[in-house]
């Protein structure tokens, strides 16, 4: 059976990956920097149809990246959000106070029809929405000084904006660069 320790008992467990629900979705992390409390978000699974609010922290750490997409040794897709691409209608990253870099593929072939980058990314990985049913506009923050390819084959994509102080990028024509 299974004894549940007295109150002035410390538990200790050394871990380094962990799976959680919050609301619609199952988030499993890596972490990154125990010291300072960070990890990377490497998948979601969700377990209804909607909107995606991922938050900023998960069991108190704080997710600082998120894990480029990989195919499997049999061609399947193994990225961050899958199997979860047809389940996710948006994603509102708005609550990551410290994300920094969102892989390459994370986001490759998900149903989304729109997409909120926090000001604290600077890379968006190859691909990273590639295929992604992204409609109307893509807002890049002035923060982001790394994108290659981000969007490609999203034939719904009306507009891009790039925010005022990026000097990295300008859009020109419809396109970024």
């Amino acid at each position: 059976g299974y004894t549940v320790p007295s109150a002035d008992t410390t538990l200790y467990a050394i871990w380094t990956k962990a799976r959680v629900l919050v609301d619609n979705a199952y988030y499993t992390f890596s972490i990154t920097d125990r010291a300072n409390k960070t990890c990377r978000l490497d998948q979601v699974v969700m377990t209804e149809r909607g909107a995606l609010v991922v938050p900023n922290t998960l069991l108190g750490y704080t997710i600082t990246t998120m894990k480029d997409g990989a195919y499997g040794t049999s061609g399947e897709y193994v990225g961050v959000f899958v199997p979860s691409r047809d389940y996710m209608t948006s994603i509102d990253l708005s609550n990551l106070t410290s994300l920094t870099n969102i892989g390459a593929y994370a986001f490759f072939s998900t149903k989304i029809t729109s997409i909120t980058i926090p000001s604290t990314v600077t890379t968006l990985g190859r691909g990273a929405f590639w295929f992604a049913t992204l409609a109307g506009t893509v807002n890049i923050p002035a923060s982001v000084t790394q994108m290659t390819g981000a969007f490609a084959s999203n034939s719904s994509l009306t507009a891009f904006t790039v925010a005022n102080g990026n000097s990295a990028y300008r859009v020109i024509n419809n396109s970024v660069y």
